[in-house]
């Protein structure tokens, strides 16, 4: 039966409501590192993908059910969480894929999570309320790192503001930093869980 009750239907409706809104807070992210790297040259460095392989990259779920539910959408998610039940704590991130021809060595580039945006082009506030960019250590390593003056971190997106902004959407799962593949995880079970009485996919 197509029937759909209303309970399922308001979780189901909320459910897209949320996701559109973290669509729209990642596109926000984008614009901004977009606009930081323009002013100041730093990018990342190109095939490096030493954060997506760190065994320390946290996340929340959130931002992650943006690229949950595309893969619902192409029938994909069932693959990538068969693959994350043999996951371990400190595995790279699933979607990493170092021979992947699509940017960042990402299998997912298009929806990947704010922490994905946000690492190297971000900045967070000092003990002296001065911002400090959230990069790594090869791109610290680069010329254009060392001529990054403070007017350029001052015109880069400050990572804690974003998050509250996440906060806002989800609440209750925003603030819960997870390892990175636990929080992909809980992202593709919600999207299973609010489609499982479907039987077809959404349009």
């Amino acid at each position: 039966s197509e029937y759909i009750s209303l309970p399922d239907f308001l979780n189901l409706y909320m459910l897209i409501q949320k996701i559109k809104a973290i669509n729209a807070l990642l596109a926000e992210a984008d614009i901004k590192t977009s606009a930081f790297s323009a002013k100041s040259g730093i990018s990342c460095i190109p095939g490096c993908g030493k954060c997506c392989a760190s065994p320390t990259i946290n996340a929340s779920s959130p931002e992650f059910l943006p690229a949950a539910f595309s893969l619902y959408k192409q029938e994909r998610i069932l693959g990538y969480l068969e693959k994350l039940q043999g996951s371990q704590p400190g595995n790279a991130c699933i979607f990493f894929n170092p021979f992947s021809a699509g940017p960042g060595n990402c299998e997912i580039y298009e929806s990947r999570g704010l922490v994905c945006r946000l690492f190297g082009y971000s900045t967070r506030l000092n003990k002296n309320s001065e911002p400090n960019l959230i990069t790594c250590q090869p791109i610290k390593q680069t010329s254009q790192y060392q001529r990054v003056s403070t007017a350029h971190l001052k015109s880069a997106p400050n990572a804690s503001a974003l998050y509250t902004k996440l906060s806002s959407i989800d609440i209750r799962e925003a603030n819960n930093i997870r390892p990175v593949n636990e929080a992909i995880r809980i992202a593709m079970e919600e999207v299973l869980l609010y489609f499982s009485f479907r039987r077809k996919r959404p349009a």
